[in-house]
């Protein structure tokens, strides 16, 4: 009975398998041309999915650089060709020797291709291109696809379909929209024609903040090597209170990307993970310093094509990109446009600062560029001898003239060389020095203490007080001051300016009243006056406010960095300021007409090489009871002196900075 049953199962499972045996057989050998061609007809293709780049703001909201989109149009590799060959008097050889052509040999081609010459004909139009052109981009697409096809062909030492030709070629870029809408709305009359939308950065207030902003540029394959993506996007190259911040709020794309992220670290790689083709990165300010936060995560899509058309057939499975992180900067853009119309025509720059917490309010440059038109325009910009590419406040690098007078002053008062009390004579020049050490008057004045002194600008006082204090004191505090430093903006490519060590009592005097070797930016000395400002307390200038992401949380605040050791008593700080305040009153800047403002602030006149060719500088703060404000004006080569030059930019931003004020 049991070896009954057991023959029964033996057979049925002896059965099963003859079946199995001989479907497979079947499918492989009888069909197996069939499911062959079915595979050749469809392929898996990855396409990676772009991501939007962040916004900025101003402090207050108002969009400083936002996404628009632009239209491309593509076509398959098989019309290129044909729009290709058609204009030309012979066919490739490869074409040659296909039996199509040499049975047809004395057949016109457009007759065999009549849909495909028809489609020509329509593009041209719907287009608005002219027939040359287009027939040039097909001639471009097709010898360099053909180049491909012969180097992998000979490698492979026979005819080998390569992945180009299936692909799309675009053919036009920057399509209008109304044209792009015909294309969309009659698609049966645009066969195998495809329109892609590709965002782009947009500016929407033009040259205003330029050189903050910066602008950004499409990323080729050499320019990938300095950028690191093995990890997502926004943890790289941020501070560490923002990376953390963020890795915590990315562990659900991590989790997912983790695998394929560890696997892709080459460059070739980073192109296949989706930063491919039309992916944008800041070159320049905040654009390119915050790159990361406002790149986003690019993601991709597995689908399952038909290579004849191209069509996707199905989605297999698909990763979402993930929109950059908003950027909201410390500028507030009305200030910005004061400013920047403040300076007008001249060369020259003004920093406006919250000498509290470093946050920058304005930062012009003129002159300027239009980042949207940037491409267009680079040749002309390159030329141009004021150098408009040049972000002044933070990279230009200048002799600060008389305002380098204040930190001359808290050195000798900290380091008792002098006391408030101390009385210089003042004769006009330096009293047994060499002739060039002349003062600000040429009569002199006379017996004059530090607050005087800095309220007329006196060469000569600071000329016996930098001698008295010694060249390497006076160098150890140039340093707390950050001279010959970094102040550490958030923007690429500051200068650090020159801080010579002066080798003898003639270049101590010189770099005591802000000139020889010493060079320095607007921004250094805005961070100068800045620390008069707050009682001593060194602030790190910042352009950050925070980093929200789309839906509107804070991801990163930023805070205040302030640095130890200025060690200034309070009573050198008080000196100085009245000293400051002084200048507005009845001194040097008395004539500005700033006075209402409650400001304070120190001018200076830096001499160039050329005989009535100054730097005027003027920085201060307001009001000067309780400071809300630090600022500098510089006005690059202008035959006026400090006070003439900066006059009107003063005016005009401490008006709007207090707009209440009588």
């Amino acid at each position: 009975m049991h070896q009954r049953r057991i023959k029964i199962l033996l057979c049925i499972i002896i059965a099963f398998f003859s079946i199995l045996t001989f479907r497979l057989g079947y499918i492989q050998i009888i069909e197996g041309s069939k499911y062959s061609g079915i595979s050749d007809k469809r392929r898996i293709k990855r396409r990676p999915l772009g991501a939007l780049r962040g916004k900025i703001m101003d402090s207050n909201g108002v969009v400083l650089a936002t996404n628009k989109h632009k239209f491309d149009v593509s076509i398959q590799y098989g019309d290129a060709l044909y729009f290709d060959q058609k204009s030309g008097d012979a066919l490739f050889p490869r074409l040659a020797k296909m039996k199509i052509h040499k049975k047809n040999s004395l057949k016109e081609c457009k007759e065999c291709h009549e849909e495909q010459e028809e489609l020509f004909n329509r593009l041209l139009y719907t287009l608005e291109i002219d027939r040359q052109a287009l027939l040039q981009k097909c001639s471009k697409i097709v010898k360099r696809v053909e180049k491909i096809k012969k180097g992998v062909s000979e490698r492979n030492k026979k005819d080998i379909r390569v992945l180009e030709e299936i692909s799309l070629h675009p053919i036009a870029r920057d399509v209008d929209f109304k044209n792009v809408a015909k294309i969309e709305m009659f698609k049966d009359e645009f066969p195998n024609i495809f329109v892609e939308a590709k965002p782009y950065r947009w500016y929407p207030n033009k040259s205003m903040g330029a050189h903050i902003i910066g602008y950004t540029s499409e990323l080729d394959r050499q320019a990938w090597k300095g950028y690191g993506f093995k990890d997502s996007p926004v943890d790289c190259n941020l501070p560490a209170a923002f990376s953390n911040t963020q890795k915590a709020a990315n562990m659900a794309i991590s989790s997912m990307c983790e695998a394929i992220d560890n696997k892709r670290t080459g460059i070739g790689n980073l192109f296949s993970m989706g930063y491919s083709g039309y992916v944008w990165a800041g070159k320049t300010g905040v654009e390119a310093h915050y790159n990361m936060p406002l790149l986003g995560n690019p993601g991709e899509r597995f689908e399952e094509i038909t290579c004849e058309s191209s069509e996707i057939d199905r989605i297999i499975i698909e990763r979402p990109s993930r929109v950059g992180e908003n950027v909201f900067l410390t500028i507030d853009s009305s200030i910005q446009l004061l400013a920047e119309t403040a300076l007008g025509t001249q060369t020259g720059s003004i920093v406006v600062m919250n000498p509290w917490n470093g946050d920058v309010i304005a930062m012009a440059s003129n002159p300027r560029f239009d980042p949207n038109t940037f491409n267009a325009d680079f040749a002309e910009i390159i030329k141009d001898k004021r150098k408009p590419l040049l972000n002044r406040p933070a990279q230009s690098s200048l002799p600060p003239g008389s305002t380098f007078k204040i930190v001359t002053a808290i050195a000798a008062l900290s380091e008792g060389a002098i006391t408030p009390d101390t009385m210089l004579e003042c004769y006009g020049w330096g009293g047994g020095l060499k002739k060039r050490f002349r003062c600000s008057s040429r009569r002199g004045h006379g017996m004059i203490n530090v607050e005087n002194a800095l309220r007329h600008s006196c060469n000569v006082f600071f000329f016996k007080a930098a001698k008295k204090l010694g060249a390497g004191k006076l160098h150890k505090w140039s340093l707390k001051f950050g001279f010959g430093q970094r102040s550490g903006i958030d923007i690429p490519y500051e200068r650090k300016g020159l801080l010579p060590k002066p080798k003898s009592v003639f270049e101590t005097m010189n770099i005591a009243i802000g000139q020889g070797d010493l060079l320095a930016s607007p921004l250094q000395i805005t961070r100068m006056v800045g620390i008069v400002a707050n009682g001593g307390r060194n602030i790190r200038p910042r352009l950050l406010k925070e980093i929200k992401n789309c839906s509107g949380d804070i991801i990163m605040k930023a805070e205040p960095e302030i640095s130890a050791g200025m060690d200034i008593p309070q009573d050198v700080i008080n000196v100085v300021k009245h000293g400051l305040i002084k200048v507005v009153s009845n001194g040097t800047a008395r004539k500005v007409g700033i006075g209402k403002y409650k400001a304070a602030g120190k001018t200076g006149t830096a001499q160039t090489r050329k005989d009535n060719v100054n730097h005027a500088w003027f920085t201060g703060f307001a009001p000067y009871d309780a400071p809300e404000y630090c600022f500098t004006v510089l006005v690059e080569r202008t035959p006026l002196h400090a006070a003439e030059a900066t006059a009107y930019a003063l005016r005009t931003i401490l008006a709007g900075l207090f707009p209440v004020t009588q």
